[in-house]
C-alpha cells in the first residue's frame, strides 16, 4: 500500500481502524509497529476514538473484570432489548486475596487501587499495558498516627492538554483532634507525587461516591463542606489539572446534584426534582463553562413514566453526547436502561457473560499506554530508538501471533531472531514456553536460566524452568524453583499449585528410592 499511497494517507487510514485491528497489525512489518507505538499516531487514533464515542462497558465483580465485546450504541433505531456479551479479562495483580477499586478512567487508562498494600497502577485493559505508580499510600493513611481516621476521600484521572500529561488526583479528609483535608497529585510524565497547599482547602469536605468527571481540563466531584463562618454548603469540588489548583463551587437554585457527566462536551449534572415527591431528576448543563450563572435546566426525567416492565430503582452510569442516559436498574441485577429524553424512548440492555457486578463503568478502547512517557526526556523517543530494539520487538510480537496459532516452530524462529537482535528476559522466556510445547525440555531449561540471568525476579521463568526440570527428572531443582517463585509472590495461586504438585512428585520419588534401598 505504501508503494503507491503517500505516507500521510496511509497513516490517516490506519488511525481510523478499530484499536484491536491496529494491535493485530503490529506484526505486519517493523515500520507499522514503529508507527503504532509513536505518540503522534496514538494521539491521532485517540482523537478518532473520542469523536466516534464507541463506548464499551468495564465491569468489576469482586476480583474479576469483564469487558463488553460490543460498543454500547446510543442510536435509538436499534431494537430493544439489546444484548451485550461480556468476556473476562486478566488484570495486574489478580489474586483471590486482593481487593481492587477503580479510581477513575481517562482516554482508555484505568487507575486501580489494589489492597492490601495500597498498590496504585494505571492499566489499559485493551493493550494490557500497566504501570505501577510510586508509593504514596494516601488511600490507607497518609497520616499513620494512632486515632487518625479517614472521613472521606475521592479520586479521578484527567489529561493535562497543555503539558500533555496524565494526572491522578486523590483528595482526602481526615479527623484526629480536628479535621484536615489533603489533595495530592501524581504526574505520569514526571512519575512523581506532589501535595497541594492545604491552606487553600477547607478542613472538612465530604465527597460523593462518584469519581472525578473531567471537563476542560478540570476534575469535578459532588461534595459538601463547612465554610469559614461555620455553615454547611454543598455543590461541586473541582481540581484544575493544568494549574494544579483546588476550588469549590456552590450551586444556585438550591440544586442537589446526584450525578455528574458530560453532555455535548459540556459539564452536566442530574439533580433531584425540587419540591416534588415524584421519583426522577432534572438534567442541568453549564452552557458557558466555568460561569456558574450559565447552569441551564434542559429537561426533567420522571422515572415513573419510563414504561418499564416493573418498578425499578435507577442509577445513572453514563451520559452520551446525544443526551441519551445509561441507567443501572436495581443495582447488580444485570439489567441496564437506555433512556432518550428527547424522544422519550426506553430500551432495555442485558449483559451476558458477567455473573454479576459491583461496579460498572463506561470505557473507551484506545492505544494510550501508561508507559507512554517512559522514554521521554531521559532517552530518545521511540521513533528514534535503536533499530535493533524495534526489530526485536517486531519479531517477538510476530512470535506471539504464531504461538497463539499453535505454530510453535515458527514462533521459536521469531523469538530466536528477536534474541539475536536484542536479548531480553521476556524473549528468552517466550521461546522457553514454545520449546516446552514441542517437548524440547533442555532448550527450555537453558532459556529460562538465561531469562533469570537478565531478570532474577521473573516469576514465569522460574515456573517454566520448574516444568522443564520436572520433565527432565530434576524434581529437587523443580521444587527449588517453585519455592523461590513463591517467596517472590506468595499469593500466586498457580505457582502454589505447581509447588504442591512438584513436592508430591519429589516426595514420591524419594519414597520409592528409599524402599528400593531397603530391599537391596
Amino acid at each position: 500500500m505504501a508503494d503507491y499511497l503517500p505516507e500521510e494517507v496511509v497513516t490517516n487510514i490506519l488511525s481510523k481502524l478499530p484499536v484491536k485491528s491496529i494491535l493485530r497489525f503490529r506484526c505486519v512489518c517493523k515500520s507499522w509497529l514503529n508507527l503504532f507505538t509513536s505518540p503522534t499516531f496514538i494521539r491521532q487514533n485517540l482523537k478518532h476514538v473520542y469523536y466516534t464515542n464507541n463506548t464499551r462497558l468495564l465491569i468489576r465483580d469482586d476480583n474479576d473484570f469483564y469487558l463488553s465485546t460490543d460498543h454500547v450504541s446510543p442510536s435509538p433505531l436499534l431494537p430493544s432489548p439489546l444484548c451485550l456479551d461480556a468476556i473476562g479479562i486478566d488484570y495486574p495483580f489478580k489474586s483471590p486475596f486482593h481487593l481492587v477499586d477503580i479510581l477513575g478512567t481517562c482516554h482508555g487508562l484505568v487507575c486501580m487501587n489494589v489492597a492490601p498494600g495500597c498498590t496504585l497502577c494505571l492499566w489499559n485493559p485493551t493493550t494490557r499495558d500497566y504501570k505501577v505508580l510510586k508509593k504514596r499510600v494516601p488511600l490507607c493513611s497518609s497520616k499513620p498516627l494512632a486515632g487518625v481516621k479517614m472521613m472521606s476521600y475521592t479520586h479521578g484521572v484527567g489529561y493535562d492538554n497543555v503539558n500533555e500529561d496524565y494526572k491522578v488526583v486523590i483528595a482526602s479528609c481526615f479527623v484526629d483532634h480536628e479535621y484536615t483535608s489533603e489533595v495530592i497529585v501524581y504526574s505520569l510524565k514526571t512519575d512523581s507525587w506532589k501535595s497541594i497547599e492545604s491552606n487553600k482547602i477547607p478542613p472538612y469536605i465530604n465527597y460523593g461516591d462518584q469519581h472525578g468527571v473531567c471537563v476542560y481540563g478540570v476534575l469535578h466531584w459532588i461534595a459538601d463542606w463547612w465554610t469559614k463562618d461555620g455553615t454547611k454548603a454543598s455543590g461541586i469540588a473541582a481540581f484544575d489539572i493544568v494549574e494544579d489548583s483546588f476550588f469549590l463551587e456552590g450551586l444556585a437554585h438550591n440544586l442537589t446534584p446526584e450525578f455528574l457527566g458530560v453532555l455535548d462536551w459540556e459539564l452536566c449534572m442530574l439533580c433531584k426534582v425540587n419540591g416534588s415527591a415524584v421519583p426522577g431528576f432534572d438534567v442541568w448543563v453549564m452552557k458557558d463553562y466555568p460561569r456558574k450563572e450559565t447552569w441551564t435546566k434542559m429537561y426533567t426525567v420522571n422515572t415513573q413514566n419510563l414504561l418499564l416492565p416493573e418498578p425499578a430503582n435507577l442509577c445513572p452510569i453514563h451520559i452520551f453526547r446525544n443526551g441519551e442516559i445509561l441507567l443501572e436498574k436495581d443495582r447488580g441485577q444485570k439489567e441496564l436502561v437506555l433512556y432518550n429524553p428527547k424522544l422519550g424512548s426506553v430500551r432495555m440492555l442485558k449483559i451476558s457473560g458477567a455473573p454479576k457486578w459491583s461496579i460498572i463503568e463506561s470505557y473507551l478502547e484506545t492505544l494510550v499506554s501508561p508507559n507512554l512517557f517512559t522514554s521521554l526526556d531521559n532517552t530518545p523517543k521511540l521513533e528514534n530508538s535503536d533499530p535493533n530494539s524495534l526489530g526485536a520487538i517486531s519479531e517477538k510480537e510476530l512470535g506471539n501471533q504464531y504461538f497463539k496459532q499453535k505454530k510453535f516452530e515458527e514462533a521459536i524462529g521469531c523469538y530466536s531472531k528477536s534474541i539475536a537482535l536484542s536479548p531480553t528476559a521476556v524473549a528468552f522466556a517466550n521461546r522457553a514456553m514454545a520449546y516446552l510445547k514441542v517437548k524440547r525440555y533442555e532448550e527450555a531449561e537453558n532459556d529460562c536460566t538465561e531469562a533469570l540471568n537478565l531478570d532474577d525476579r521473573y516469576i514465569k521463568a522460574y515456573s517454566r524452568r520448574a516444568t522443564a526440570r520436572k520433565e527432565l527428572g530434576k524434581l529437587e531443582l523443580s521444587v527449588e524453583d517453585t519455592e523461590f517463585a513463591l517467596r517472590l509472590e506468595p499469593n500466586n495461586q498457580e505457582v502454589k499449585k505447581q509447588n504442591a504438585d512438584m513436592k508430591d512428585l519429589y516426595n514420591k520419588e524419594v519414597l520409592e528410592k528409599t524402599l528400593a534401598d531397603i530391599k537391596v
